[in-house]
């Protein structure tokens, strides 16, 4: 395969050294210090909410509750109102 060149004679330009960048401290949301991905591990926390009870994993706490039933809701609505415009277009116009 001539069309392939051998490792080390894709680029002629001289390599140079490496810009480092350094940044402050990192703040997490719970205001400790520490680096981007060190956060505090919070699978007990949560292992203890999704194992508990059989309700589906959907509506475990109180919270997820309040958010499914206002899409259900939401939903319901937004048929009604596609729906309603539909009819509005599809039956002809009174004069």
């Amino acid at each position: 395969m001539a069309f392939v060149e051998s490792k080390g004679k894709l680029s002629s330009v001289p390599k140079g050294e490496p810009t480092v960048i350094k940044y402050n401290p990192v703040v997490n949301n719970s205001g400790e210090k520490g680096a981007l991905f060190s956060k505090p591990n919070l699978v007990a926390k949560y292992q203890r909410v999704f194992q508990s009870g059989a309700e589906p994993i959907h509506l475990k706490t109180p919270r997820d509750r309040v958010i499914y039933s206002g899409v259900m809701y939401g939903s319901l609505l937004g048929l009604l109102f596609a729906g309603a415009y539909f009819a509005k277009i599809a039956l002809p116009r009174r004069n």
